[in-house]
């Protein structure tokens, strides 16, 4: 059985110009001040942390709308005997529950720290180690924390909750944590230099870039080690994990390309975005992908397919991205001192709204605010052609005479736009030309 939806009859629609869906960016706000964020991620609650390195130790916390909450410094002081050393907030994850986010620190900084690492170390663990926070969501204060290897970069919660994954750069391993107690349960060598890091929906298996080669680890977190390679290219650096598709997107950071990795074939399929792509984030229910590509200062977006929707500019080095599910909004960290809020909207024709017209159609009925089209005519029989064919697939369709005489097939109507959306492609499925009315 096809797509199904209870239709309620819609009576008033806007009218647009064009019978196709299109896609945009539009900025929303820029955040300024004493930031420098390297990376930006949000959380269930829908506060957002930008993690601002060495240059202004500092993670600082924004609301749904970009309005600071607080700043966070880097300082371990908050346990006893290490009120002198300080970190350098590079990524971040939030477990599971929503209650806390673990933030990995580049360097860190106090009498003790004197052979720090840095991105052209050679692969050795004889630099200085580096510490993770544990910061509470609810109170923005940190918790807790756990030692890891040398220059973390990468950090990702397992699904379970169970586990905290940190790519070290310059040991050239991934450090293992228990989430709860805080302390090490392994340590795995992957190869040098890496960094992105994505974990499989059972917890069983994680995938991570190495950035000094041309390959992904996969690695067994029941028995802790090395699964497998998949070769990508120069320069794997960010990883996405569609696990409703089985699909892994990768960044090849040297290449200036995005990967899809097809995980039960391990076919590989490539598409060239830009100079240094770096971050991305995958918006699950959309299927889209949005990249900041840092050396072209640009925000692209691909579908599931690899295929280009649109391109955007952004302010100077943009190299953090997450997404705002809530409020379909992407946001960009530019590494040179500012955060950008794009609202990622489908465009609509701008023209009037009018009634529809027919006797048996009371404008009392309408009660959606986004409807998914099929099809207009100017011919009658050819709507009730169409009607009479999507319901063979499944869909509770209808036609509606405009005063303009056209005739337009609906097949399902919704109040929220996330729901809509998600419905308009799997509706494209069997419509490719389907596109969006709004009321």
């Amino acid at each position: 059985m096809k797509l199904i939806y209870n239709l309620r009859l819609i009576m008033i629609l806007c009218m647009c110009s064009t019978q196709s869906k299109a896609q945009q960016y539009g900025l929303f706000k820029e955040v300024q001040g004493r930031i420098t964020p390297k990376s930006i991620i949000s959380t269930p609650a829908n506060i957002f942390f930008a993690q601002n390195m060495m240059y202004s130790h500092t993670i600082t916390a924004y609301d749904t709308n970009g309005t600071l909450l607080k700043t966070i410094s880097d300082s371990m002081s908050f346990v006893k005997g290490m009120d002198n050393i300080y970190g350098a907030p590079v990524e971040a994850d939030y477990t599971r529950d929503g209650k806390f986010i673990w933030v990995s620190n580049y360097q860190m900084y106090g009498d003790e720290y004197m052979n720090p690492g840095g991105d052209g170390c050679s692969m050795s663990k004889t630099y200085d180690e580096s510490f993770i926070y544990k910061i509470d969501v609810k109170t923005l204060k940190k918790v807790g924390y756990a030692k890891v290897g040398s220059v973390p970069k990468y950090i990702a919660v397992s699904p379970n909750n169970e586990l905290v994954l940190v790519s070290n750069w310059c040991s050239g391993s991934v450090t293992i944590i228990d989430n709860e107690s805080h302390f090490e349960r392994c340590e795995i060598t992957v190869g040098r230099f890496p960094r992105g890091i994505a974990i499989n929906k059972t917890s069983d298996t994680a995938y991570v870039a190495v950035m000094g080669s041309d390959y992904i680890s996969v690695l067994d977190l029941k028995k802790m080690l090395v699964l497998d390679s998949i070769f990508v290219g120069r320069g794997p650096r960010h990883l996405c994990l569609d696990n409703k598709s089985n699909l892994l997107y990768c960044t090849i950071n040297n290449e200036g390309k995005i990967c899809k990795i097809n995980l039960a074939s391990k076919d590989v399929e490539k598409k060239y975005v830009g100079r240094l792509p770096r971050s991305m984030v995958l918006d699950t229910v959309q299927q889209i992908l949005h990249i900041v590509c840092y050396g072209e200062n640009k925000l692209v977006a691909l579908d599931q397919n690899l295929q280009l929707i649109q391109e955007h500019n952004t302010n100077h080095h943009p190299i953090g991205v997450t997404y705002d599910h809530k409020n379909n909004r992407v946001w960009v960290a530019c590494y040179s001192g500012s955060i950008q809020l794009f609202d990622w909207k489908i465009k609509i024709g701008g023209e009037p709204q009018e009634k529809i017209v027919g006797e048996s159609y009371p404008v009392s009925a309408v009660l959606k605010r986004f409807n998914i089209v099929i099809g207009s005519f100017g011919v009658q029989e050819n709507a009730e052609r169409l009607v009479q064919n999507s319901h063979a697939l499944g869909y509770e369709s209808r036609y509606f005479k405009r005063s303009n005489n056209m005739y337009t097939v609906v097949c399902a109507n919704f109040d929220d736009l996330e729901i809509a959306i998600q419905a308009l492609y799997k509706v494209q499925e069997d419509y490719p030309s389907a596109w969006l009315l709004k009321q």
